[in-house]
């Protein structure tokens, strides 16, 4: 696919959930962009969730299926939800940047990995991940932390459905839209404050690969 490199990029805010820090399965994949479409999968994890994945989530494993809250989650393979995101993604046919909170650790890392261990591409027209939560450390350093629920408060958003991946999504667009406003400061401008190419993460993240698939003590 052609993408133009004079067309403005799109913002899309983004967030997974997992099954635990060390994010061994991905569950969910969620985003909006500014505009208001919105994604939304779940994916069948295919064996038990930890216990602490479930209290803090809603989402267990049974009998071949996803639930939440003891209601059954429609959810698919992690190659079909992988492949949905980037159709989605791709179907903006516009540069498009990825905006993540936590994103350079966590979600960008965690994702970008997957892609490449699946031999998925990542979809060519996603340019840049920004990372909200070093650029709000940054700017706002009287709160008393920077959690999505913290921000949220401070710039009056309703956070609801806490970690649920399209509901952090939502609110993550709406408190970095918040804050621009109130600060009377250009988003783009908030939002480059911490901005890595999608190439430079990748190259870390299949250098990474590649070495713990050599063997032991080679270089």
């Amino acid at each position: 696919m052609a993408i133009a490199n004079s067309d403005k990029p799109i913002l899309i805010y983004s967030d997974i959930e997992t099954d635990s820090l060390s994010a061994t399965k991905i569950l969910q994949i969620s985003a909006i962009a500014e505009d208001g479409q919105t994604f939304n999968v779940h994916i069948n994890p295919g064996s038990d969730l930890p216990l602490q994945c479930t209290n803090i989530t809603g989402l267990y494993y049974y009998r071949n299926n996803l639930y939440k809250n003891g209601r059954l989650v429609p959810s698919v393979s992690l190659h079909r939800g992988l492949r949905d995101f980037r159709d989605w993604i791709l179907s903006f046919q516009k540069p498009v940047h990825l905006v993540y909170h936590n994103g350079f650790s966590f979600d960008a890392k965690i994702i970008i990995k997957i892609y490449l261990k699946l031999k998925i591409k990542f979809p060519e027209n996603v340019l840049m991940i920004h990372d909200t939560l070093p650029a709000f450390r940054k700017k706002l350093k009287e709160i008393r932390d920077h959690r999505l629920s913290t921000l949220a408060e401070h710039t009056k958003v309703k956070l609801t459905n806490a970690h649920d991946a399209l509901a952090d999504s939502v609110a993550l667009k709406e408190i970095c839209e918040s804050y621009s406003k109130i600060q009377n400061i250009d988003l783009h401008e908030f939002l480059n404050l911490y901005a890595k190419s999608v190439e430079h993460l990748t190259k870390i993240e299949k250098d990474k690969l590649e070495k713990d698939a050599r063997p032991n003590g080679a270089k």
